[in-house]
């Protein structure tokens, strides 16, 4: 049954709606590339995966007006920069001729962005072929957009790039100023590249009981709706928030597609495997702050050291055998600026009181900390063995320890200004050794130059998209990754390892849905995670989510079932499938009709929900249904078996069946903005109590108890409402094995998560 969910193989690409042509924007972009970095497997890849990207935008030689989202996924670190870069170059080359960059919350990030477009098209501006620009708020209504149509022979079109600030202000006076170039805009196919999609532009409102927008939200709807034909593309490594999403927001992606990284790239399964060596803890005795002073503990000095003798390695292989000219450890301790004032001023005070006693006697300073270098070298030794790496001796890296002190560059991104005497907050990168601190200017996008050594003794953020961009570290650093070291508080060592499985299942499965070239919204939203973790921050969730699939005794049903004539063919090809498995338990001898049951065992579970499979549901059940096959779906996988139970019975036949009387209850349902209301009717409880006359333990009792096992019960039940109508229903409850309270083989790590869930507990 396709709609139950498996692992999946790595996939092909899917077919693309349309097929774009290389051209010299495009072709130069490549031939610029970095050979070091790009080799000429990792261009051809690039060039697949941008065709494919561009092929599933809207065709530009299509007069008709269009609107498209789609979202372009990669890895943290694993070159998003890129690919959009390419990706702008090839629409640029098919006829886009106005790209609009939203390039970050913040400046550093607009200029990072900013600056690499004007890398890539400085052969087509300097020939006046191209215009970038990266406008202050003052700026945006000079952008030349006169220039998208020729003004006579001597006066070409000129395509556009256009990189802005995410900010409601910005975005207003952009969408204000292409109303007044109407008459150009009309005629234009319009590229729209959101970097970091999931952050800032979702509408964080979404859940407020009045029905707002989000200041940023509502300022791309309004930009959107001035454009007649576009194609708005998220890029983002964390895309939780994009694919929970209400599929009817504009913010919805209506397909996806990924960035492989090259074969130089370290990330989640490699950093956080069992078997790395490059994660220490930081005990929980050096995870305690103060506010205005702070004394620097043990594990941050071994972390220092060991970025110290990092830096000497990678100074004596030279960039073209470490892959960056910078060298970078960076201290993430706090969000809040006094937080990381504190560090910065005690480790500041740290370097000048090293730098004083080298100048003072370097031979000294040498011998008294020998003995501890000595340490952290023979760690940084022990990986290179393990990972096949080269090291250099002791005494060569450790004679270059001084010199490194000496030229360090210490940069506190977000301190407050009352420090400003003594506290940098601008990294100069053409300075080689860097030692940065920050909090949330770290969290996501920003790029920390040649980052071997990272010092995190923050709380591990709850939210599983935050915590994944502080993975700064991660990157193409294969080269050197005996040297990459990450010290963690064990909680999130544990975040980011649960994350790990999280993360392959997801891009498994969005990966083999591409393949089916079907619209996005039809995609089970189906998102593994610990039972510690939510997906993203509430806040922006446009679909409700309940983080267990299960209650704490394991059982679920439907709660609106459907009159008996709806399923009666699925049951019964149900139970004939399976007729020669079934007996009557001995134990059932005594007891009522009503009590009786039938069971068969050792089912194959995949052949039990390929019957079940189109079990019909009230509306409000089906979502949920959806849910719980994804989720038996992993089980599939796990080797699972099925029982199942028909309930009140000692025969096949349905008509047979004792029908037990259940009430429902009346709810009154709100169905729209204005809070209309209807009435619908559900029942609580369809199980059978215990009876000890005659030694019947209940039917929540009645389940095969065996481990890997998922019993299917069948009910007929007369449901009556309030008002007195009566009709028949046959209903499927299903016993999740547990162990502790918590299902077994799945949620001892993981929960899946959806557009909610039948449960005990609802």
């Amino acid at each position: 049954m396709a709609q139950v969910i498996k692992p999946y193989q790595e996939t092909e690409l899917p077919e693309p709606s349309w097929h774009p042509s290389p051209g010299p924007f495009y072709q130069r972009f490549i031939k610029d590339l970095d050979d070091d970095a790009f080799d000429s497997a990792t261009k051809e890849r690039i060039d697949r995966e941008t065709l494919s990207i561009l092929g599933a935008c809207h065709n530009p030689d299509s007069p008709e007006p269009t609107d498209m989202t789609g979202a372009v996924i990669g890895y943290v670190q694993s070159g998003k920069t890129t690919s959009f870069n390419a990706l702008t170059m090839l629409a640029i080359d098919n006829g886009f001729t106005l790209i609009i960059v939203l390039g970050g919350r913040t400046k550093s990030l607009l200029e990072q962005n900013t600056n690499e477009f004007k890398t890539s098209l400085k052969y087509f501006v300097d020939r006046e072929e191209a215009i970038v620009k990266g406008p202050s708020i003052s700026k945006i209504k000079d952008l030349p957009i006169s220039k998208l149509v020729s003004r006579g022979t001597l006066f070409n079109a000129m395509p556009i790039i256009s990189v802005h600030l995410k900010h409601q202000t910005h975005i207003a006076n952009l969408s204000k100023l292409l109303k007044s170039y109407q008459g150009v805009i009309a005629n234009q196919n319009v590229l729209i590249i959101d970097d970091e999609a999931d952050n800032a532009g979702l509408n964080s409102q979404v859940n407020s009981n009045n029905f707002h927008s989000s200041a940023v939200y509502q300022s791309i709807k309004d930009l959107r709706s001035v454009l007649p034909r576009y194609s708005y593309i998220q890029y983002t490594a964390t895309p939780q928030a994009l694919l929970l999403t209400s599929r009817n927001d504009h913010m919805s992606p209506s397909w996806v597609r990924f960035i492989t990284p090259g074969d130089n790239y370290i990330g989640t399964s490699e950093i956080f495997s069992p078997s790395s060596l490059s994660v220490m803890q930081i005990p929980p005795d050096d995870l305690a702050l103060q506010k205005g002073k702070i004394d620097l503990p043990d594990s941050f000095f071994n972390a220092f050291r060991t970025f110290l003798l990092s830096a000497a390695q990678a100074t004596s292989r030279r960039k073209e055998h470490w892959g960056s000219k910078n060298i970078t450890l960076m201290v993430h301790p706090h969000r809040e600026t006094k937080y990381q004032d504190a560090w910065g001023l005690a480790i500041s005070s740290y370097l000048d009181d090293c730098k004083y006693e080298i100048s003072g006697n370097q031979k000294f300073f040498l011998k008294k900390n020998e003995s501890t270098f000595k340490k952290s070298y023979e760690h940084l030794r022990k990986a290179s063995e393990e990972l096949t790496y080269e090291i250099d001796s002791f005494e060569s890296l450790y004679d270059c320890v001084p010199a490194i002190l000496e030229e360090l560059s210490l940069t506190v991104l977000n301190r407050s200004s009352r420090h400003s005497n003594i506290l940098s907050r601008e990294v100069d990168w053409g300075d080689k050794y860097h030692l940065v601190i920050g909090g949330d200017l770290l969290d996501r996008g920003y790029v920390v130059r040649g980052l071997v050594t990272t010092y995190m003794p923050r709380t591990p953020s709850t939210n599983a998209d935050t915590l994944q961009q502080r993975g700064r570290f991660y990157g193409y650093k294969k080269q050197h990754f005996n040297f990459i070291k990450i010290w963690l508080s064990q909680h999130s060592i544990e975040a980011f390892q649960s994350y790990l499985e999280s993360e392959q299942y997801l891009y498994a499965t969005l990966k083999a849905w591409t393949l089916t070239n079907t619209h996005l919204s039809e995609w089970k939203r189906e998102i593994l995670l610990s039972p510690k973790l939510e997906p993203c921050r509430r806040s922006i969730i446009g679909i409700d989510i309940i983080p267990n699939a299960v209650s704490s005794s394991g059982w679920s049903w439907p709660r609106r079932p459907l009159k008996n004539i709806e399923n009666e063919e699925v049951v019964s090809a149900l139970i004939k499938n399976f007729s020669d498995k079934f007996s009557i338990p001995s134990d059932a001898d005594t007891w009522t009709d009503a009590m009786k049951y039938m069971r068969a065992d050792n089912l194959d579970l995949l052949e039990v929900m390929n019957l079940l499979y189109a079990f019909s549901l009230d509306p409000s059940d089906q979502p949920k249904w959806l849910v719980m096959q994804a989720l038996i779906g992993t089980l599939i996988s796990k080797d699972y078996s099925a029982s199942i139970f028909l309930m009140g019975t000692s025969s096949l036949k349905l008509s047979d069946f004792t029908s037990r009387k259940r009430k429902l209850k009346q709810v009154i349902l709100k169905e729209d903005e204005e809070g209309a209301e209807s009435e619908s009717y559900e029942f609580i409880d369809p199980f059978q109590g215990k009876n000890d006359r005659y030694t019947y333990p209940g039917a929540r009792c009645l389940f095969n108890n065996i481990p890997q096992t998922i019993t299917f019960q069948i009910h007929r039940l007369t449901l009556t409402k309030t008002n007195g109508d009566e009709y028949l229903a046959l209903v499927p409850i299903i016993k999740m094995p547990l162990r502790n309270g918590l299902l077994m083989e799945l949620h001892d790590d993981n929960v899946l998560l959806d557009d909610g869930f039948i449960s005990e507990s609802d």
